[in-house]
């Protein structure tokens, strides 16, 4: 795919337009997101799991975050669970399957909740590099 974007004013940006058809680049950073996508979870946000579910966990916004740590394992993304109460934690999972028994995707919510809290346990929280932070600044 190749794209100039119009609005030239002067010879000189016509003539670097042209030049972008001279060679053919594979647009890789495209290409790397798309594959990394192949890997998310299929959940469409649809909620019938959640009204399933005994804990009330925000199933989809889990799925959302799992898809997100295999795709870039992250602080930031792992951020938006930190502060949920401990009761609506992805570790409150009981793997009762009731959500999974629900889901027109058919997604193995369970696994995929216990997939999340390994992925999770292996990004520091922000809690805990804040205070990585301030025993630093207080050391220097």
């Amino acid at each position: 795919m190749t794209m100039i974007l119009s609005g030239m004013s002067d010879m000189r940006q016509m003539r670097e337009n042209v030049k972008t058809f001279e060679s053919r680049r594979p647009l890789n950073a495209i290409l790397s997101v798309t594959e990394g996508m192949k890997d998310s979870v299929p959940c469409t946000g649809c909620r019938y799991c959640t009204d399933h579910c005994p804990m009330g966990l925000d199933i989809p916004l889990m799925m959302n975050t799992c898809s997100e740590l295999r795709f870039a394992p992250v602080i930031n993304v792992a951020m938006r669970l930190e502060n949920l109460p401990a009761e609506k934690q992805p570790s409150a999972c009981i793997g009762c399957g009731a959500c999974a028994r629900m889901c027109p995707r058919r997604i193995d919510i369970p696994g995929v909740m216990a997939e999340l809290n390994e992925r999770l346990s292996k990004i520091p929280k922000w809690a805990d590099i804040c205070r990585q932070r301030e025993k630093a600044a207080k050391k220097a």
